[in-house]
């Protein structure tokens, strides 16, 4: 593929990156400013992030929401081109992440009192810092993941892929027994001030 038409490409991808995340913000910021339970709250969030996993398996793509989009199925092809056999494990670990982000929802969705609005004590400015922080991070991630796949070579890629999986992979276990732990914890400690 041409350089200048990637560019062209990888700059469409930026853009619907962020119109895809304006979307996701206003069902979440309508969840929570309508007030929401955390039930409803935390389910929602959960949805949201079970996307991608749920497209990444059924469609074989890592973003299926790009599929929308004119040109996007065209730079899917051209990395699934040049990662090759490596695509599978470059692209799972994204969806490992997202699924235990999905399972910390569901538990927090239910751990938390459910008459209470989710945004009962707490301040408007940290919902849109929070909001400012995740679109930073995705934007970058996104423009490191341009760069990284268009600069590699494909053995670089492949040995990249399989520290990426294992990484995602012990992150998750992780990030999930220290929610377990954490849940057990208040638990104890709820019924000790009841």
């Amino acid at each position: 593929m041409e350089q200048a038409h990637l560019r062209s490409l990888r700059k469409k991808q930026l853009l619907y990156t962020n119109i895809i995340f304006l979307l996701y913000g206003i069902l979440a910021y309508g969840v929570i400013f309508s007030r929401a339970t955390g039930l409803v709250v935390y389910l929602v969030l959960a949805a949201i992030f079970l996307i991608s996993p749920i497209g990444f398996f059924m469609f074989r793509s890592p973003q299926p929401l790009y599929l929308l989009f004119p040109r996007m199925k065209e730079l899917q092809t051209y990395e699934k081109n040049k990662l090759k056999d490596a695509w599978f494990s470059y692209h799972i670990t994204f969806a490992i992440l997202q699924v235990a982000a999905t399972i910390f929802f569901i538990i927090q969705a239910f751990i938390r009192n459910p008459k209470l609005a989710f945004i009962d004590g707490i301040p408007y400015w940290i919902i849109f810092a929070v909001s400012a922080i995740l679109l930073w991070i995705g934007n970058g991630n996104q423009l490191f993941h341009a760069r990284r796949l268009d600069n590699k070579t494909y053995e670089q890629l492949k040995v990249y892929a399989a520290d990426r999986r294992t990484f995602a992979m012990v992150f998750a276990i992780v990030a999930l027994v220290m929610t377990v732990i954490a849940i057990f914890v208040v638990s104890i400690m709820s019924r000790k001030f009841i």
